[in-house]
């Protein structure tokens, strides 16, 4: 079943080029001038690593241009972390060409590669994510009370497990993972295992 779906969605995909081309032409041109050009289109190149048939496409141009549709045309999750990065101004003026329906809210304006996994009910509010971040469903990422400037430091190598929340102008360092359902309000050194309400420290990583 998958591959007659994936067979249907390439042919669809390949006759309605131009439009997408058209109907994107803003999204490519933000994307284009974005300070995080490379990450946006290397996350747009992860998101469409399993379509083969991109990988026979010799010029890496029109690769990472018709990499970078497919993920906006059929992947929600990347759409919506498009959207963020953009900026509120920039993605409501897409939004006229794509909504986003995905219930993901994010905002980071320093934020390096990021994996989601089902960001259902997921917001992420953050001063900075940092390389390698994944974050999973029904996590929120945010300031605490009404100051928008108290929110996370988050740093590379870091995974998050669904049900979490974190809060506060705290600084997550690098190479740690925090538990489902763990509450962070209070910063977690380098290569740290968490987990639990309030979060404590169960051990170390071995990276």
């Amino acid at each position: 079943m998958r591959v007659v779906n994936f067979r249907i969605a390439i042919i669809l995909f390949i006759a309605i080029l131009p439009l997408l081309i058209l109907r994107y032409a803003l999204h490519i041109l933000f994307a284009i001038r974005h300070k995080d050009r490379s990450v946006i289109l290397c996350e747009a190149n992860i998101q469409a690593d399993d379509w083969n048939v991109f990988k026979t496409i010799r010029c890496k141009k029109l690769k990472t241009t018709l990499r970078f549709l497919w993920a906006l045309h059929y992947n929600p999750y990347y759409l919506a972390c498009f959207y963020g990065r953009l900026g509120p101004t920039r993605a409501w003026l897409c939004s006229f060409f794509k909504e986003e329906h995905t219930g993901f809210i994010m905002s980071a304006p320093e934020a390096g590669y990021i994996h989601f996994h089902h960001p259902f009910s997921t917001i992420v509010s953050a001063r900075h994510l940092g390389n390698n971040v994944i974050i999973r469903q029904n996590t929120t990422i945010g300031n605490k009370g009404a100051q928008g400037g108290n929110r996370p430091y988050i740093g590379n190598n870091v995974d998050i497990g669904a049900n979490c929340v974190i809060f506060g102008d705290i600084t997550i360092g690098d190479n740690v993972i925090i538990g489902a359902g763990s509450l962070v309000n209070k910063s977690i050194p380098d290569g740290s295992i968490v987990v639990g309400n309030p979060f404590r420290i169960i051990g170390q990583t071995s990276k």
